[in-house]
């Protein structure tokens, strides 16, 4: 699998937009409460104003979770290529 690291910087508009320029790709994320996670970043549940959240489909017991941007420590985007093909997600 190929990783592209997405720069975040400290404030919550800039984790707002590498969030919202990535929904629907499969990502690896740090969260400040959640810790490592691999999943979705979710463009069915996404909202305009939803108060700082946003939802990812988790590869785990945790399904589809809410997170907040403020959270967001680190952001890994999987690439689809057909030489290294993503883990999929169930």
């Amino acid at each position: 699998m190929k990783l592209e690291r997405i720069s975040i910087g400290k404030g919550q508009d800039t984790k707002f937009k590498a969030i919202l320029s990535n929904l629907g790709q499969h990502v690896i994320l740090e969260d400040e409460h959640r810790g490592l996670c691999h999943g979705v970043l979710l463009k069915e549940r996404y909202e305009a104003n939803a108060d700082g959240i946003y939802w990812i489909k988790i590869d785990d017991s945790r399904r589809e979770t809410m997170l907040h941007y403020h959270d967001l420590l680190e952001l890994l985007v999987i690439k689809n290529d057909p030489h290294y093909p993503r883990p999929p997600i169930k």
